[in-house]
This record gives structure tokens, sequence and C-alpha cells, in this order.
């Protein structure tokens, strides 16, 4: 019963950390800056985009040449590479 109590904890720790961490790398590239969960800011919600990701067939791999297109006139300094660009699209798909 103990080891059982362990492992939920640990789990719902490890959860916890995860989700934290989510919210830290959208702060961290500016995204909630201009972009909110469902609604429209200075940028389409994060659902907009994943609906329209999924109308398309994009996915964060494919993605990166349309992030570029959408932001290339903007002020996203902390997106730099790449990497960064699909690890943002990563975090604001899973929103």
């Amino acid at each position: 019963m103990k080891k059982l109590v362990v492992l939920v904890t640990a789990g719902l720790l490890g959860f916890a950390a995860a989700a934290s961490a989510q919210e830290d790398m959208g702060k961290k590239f500016g995204c909630v800056k201009c972009h909110a969960v469902d609604s429209k800011k200075k940028g389409p919600s994060m659902k907009k985009i994943q609906a329209d990701f999924k109308k398309t067939g994009l996915n964060a791999d494919k993605g990166v040449a349309k992030f570029k297109e959408a932001h290339e006139k903007d002020d996203a300094p902390a997106i730099k590479s790449d990497a960064d660009i699909k690890a943002a699209l990563d975090w604001m798909l899973a929103q």
C-alpha cells in the first residue's frame, strides 16, 4: 500500500512539474504575450492555430516554415532557431 501511495504521489509531482515547465516555455518564448488559449489577443488563439494545423495536416515539424512566415515582421525575439520554433509549436499545439 505504501508503495502505491509513493508511486501515485511521485506521478502527480512529475505531472505538476511538467505542467509548470510547459507554462514556463510559453513565457520563455513569449507566446502568451500575443496568444491566449481560447481567445484572440494580438495573434490568433492557440485553439484556432490547433484547428488550422489539423485542417491543413501540419504538425510542429512541418509548421516551422509557416511559423517563420507568420512571425517575420513581429517580435518573437526569444525564438531564434528552428529547434526553438519546433519546441514552441509543440508547446502551443499541446494546449
